[in-house]
């Protein structure tokens, strides 16, 4: 730490801001999670994230979460 912590004017460093691939997906699956535990359906969620997960996707995530076995995915072919 460089003590600007104690700077009234320092801002915080958050890098640069961009999310790789997979901590966009730890992302959503947290919020996905977080949506069911609190009660969403399925189709609720996929409305609250735009649409950017198919349907499919956040019911085997929800089923995951609730039986905590790892779902089966599908290689995709070359």
């Amino acid at each position: 730490d460089d003590d600007t912590i104690d700077d009234p004017n320092g801002q915080p460093d958050f890098g640069d801001g961009v999310l790789n691939l997979r901590e966009r997906a730890k992302l959503r699956r947290e919020e996905i999670i977080h949506l069911a535990w609190h009660g969403h359906e399925p189709e609720q969620i996929v409305d609250r994230l735009d649409g950017e997960l198919a349907i499919s996707t956040v019911r085997e995530i929800i089923q995951e979460w609730r039986t905590g076995q790892k779902r089966v995915r599908k290689q995709v072919a070359a």
